[in-house]
């Protein structure tokens, strides 16, 4: 396998069809040091991207933060410990009226999805600061390994 290297200007290139870094110097760990850094910070956009932070509920894509979602057990918690039997979510100016107890069953299964694909990303940028060839870098699929993306139906 042939990576191909070319100098433009004083820096550093390396290119396949998706992927360009610039290296100070045209020596090997230069531009493998700077492809670690490009898939790591290529990673971490993939992680906070609707590629991941996504679910869908009730037909409608959409994401909550970890600060939404921890607001949102407390108050389904405290309107539950009031006896009520239902909550309203409110998204882009819907709402969703949802029993209670299958809110916060849909908050528990989002909190597991989300700490899953945080491991996922975790796993990736240790395995990517691991590799040690430009060929390991260039094919390094960072998509691969997330959980499907959770649906709730209110039927």
């Amino acid at each position: 396998y042939e990576i191909p290297l070319r100098l433009v200007g004083s820096e550093m290139c390396i290119r396949d069809s998706t992927l360009w870094v610039e290296c100070d110097t045209n020596d090997e760990e230069s531009v493998r040091k700077s492809l670690v850094r490009e898939l790591e910070k290529r990673i971490k956009e993939y992680d906070v991207s609707d590629h991941v932070n996504e679910f869908t509920l009730a037909g409608k894509k959409m994401w909550l933060s970890k600060e939404m979602r921890v607001g949102l057990m407390n108050s389904i918690n405290i309107e539950k410990s009031t006896k009520k039997t239902d909550t309203v979510l409110w998204f882009e100016g819907i709402n969703y009226t949802i029993p209670i107890d299958v809110a916060l069953q849909m908050l528990a299964q989002l909190e597991l999805y989300a700490l899953s694909c945080y491991n996922v990303t975790q796993q990736h940028l240790s395995e990517v600061s691991g590799l040690s060839t430009l060929e390991e870098l260039i094919n390094y699929d960072y998509a691969v390994g997330y959980p499907s993306k959770l649906v709730f139906n209110l039927d």
